[in-house]
């Protein structure tokens, strides 16, 4: 199938004037080019380790637990 399409591109590109085969070109080398070049920041990862209490309402909200009391 790949092959019956490029040949239909190929038939349709060889049907241009050299001005369109030029701006077709010219185009088509537009979108190989990238657009920008950009480094990737560095950005280090933030690492939230949950305290116990909020452990302890998540779970509590999760299973419907109610507080009996704190401890000591």
């Amino acid at each position: 199938m790949s092959t019956t399409i490029a040949n239909s591109v190929l038939n349709i590109i060889s049907t241009f004037s050299p001005e369109e085969l030029e701006a077709f070109s010219a185009a088509f080398n537009k979108l190989k080019k990238p657009v920008a070049n950009s480094r990737p920041k560095n950005i280090k990862p933030i690492t939230v380790l949950p305290t116990l209490d909020y452990c302890m309402n998540v779970i509590r909200a999760k299973y419907s637990i109610q507080v009996q009391g704190k401890l000591a």
